[in-house]
């Protein structure tokens, strides 16, 4: 599904610094025991992560789309642990205050971080299943059309 991707896959270590990523305009990193992952934050969230993320689990991993060229944003795609940890207050976001505003309903799904404040949700239920949005905007349809819109116009959905 994600084929076209694999070019911009790397192992951790390979990165040395955000210039690699601006270079690249993308940059993703294999997850081990993604399965493992993936099933223990459906189970413990009690949800389906939606079909076409998964694939990018198994096949990219995470990792970071293209920056603007003051690097304010992250945009980066959480990896499945990392959405896990971040609903159920675990380490790094036991103080969190984003939650108040990210409550995990069942329904919308963080997955991507722009910045420290903000991110991308995915629905998970209903007609837009699956869509990505900004707030209530929809930005994107699947995460193909997502990273394709992204390599072209960084942060393309601001503007819409």
């Amino acid at each position: 599904m994600f084929e076209e991707y694999y070019k911009y896959i790397r192992k951790e270590h390979e990165v040395k610094s955000v210039e690699d990523i601006w270079k690249t305009g993308m940059v993703f990193f294999k997850n081990d025991n993604i399965e493992e992952k993936i099933a223990k934050a459906e189970k413990e969230l009690n949800f389906t992560f939606p079909q076409e993320l998964k694939a990018f689990y198994k096949e990219l991993g995470y990792g970071f789309l293209r920056q603007n060229e003051d690097r304010t944003y992250n945009n980066m795609f959480f990896p499945p642990e990392e959405i896990y940890d971040f609903y159920t207050g675990a380490d790094f976001y036991a103080t969190d205050e984003r939650q108040e505003y990210y409550p995990f309903d069942g329904e919308n799904l963080i997955f991507f971080e722009v910045d420290c404040d903000v991110f991308l949700t995915m629905k998970l239920k209903g007609p837009d299943a699956g869509s990505i949005f900004y707030f209530d905007d929809k930005v994107a349809s699947s995460i193909k059309e997502f990273i394709e819109r992204m390599k072209t116009d960084y942060n393309y959905y601001m503007n819409m």
